[in-house]
């Protein structure tokens, strides 16, 4: 007799772990993030600083997310 195990039917795949954040959720954060800090930092003299600095912050976070997913294609990384 062998001591052989039969596989289970709701065996889960064996696949790469994948992160629970996608890139543009984490883009979103880094932006909302780096705002923050530019408003705290260096507080705007009216609407007009406001605005700039969250555009700003909008520009970060898609340069971000832009660079993140070169450099992770780059060390050959599956870009999620």
């Amino acid at each position: 007799m062998q001591n052989s195990v039969a596989p289970s039917p709701v065996a889960p795949d064996r696949r790469k772990p994948r992160s629970r954040v996608s890139r543009r959720t984490a883009a979103v954060l880094v932006a909302v993030v780096w705002t923050a800090w530019m408003l705290w930092a260096s507080p705007p003299t009216g609407p007009v600083g406001v605005v700039i600095a969250v555009a700003a912050g909008a520009l970060f976070g898609v340069a971000w997310a832009w660079l993140f997913g070169l450099v992770l294609r780059r060390i050959g990384v599956p870009v999620w």
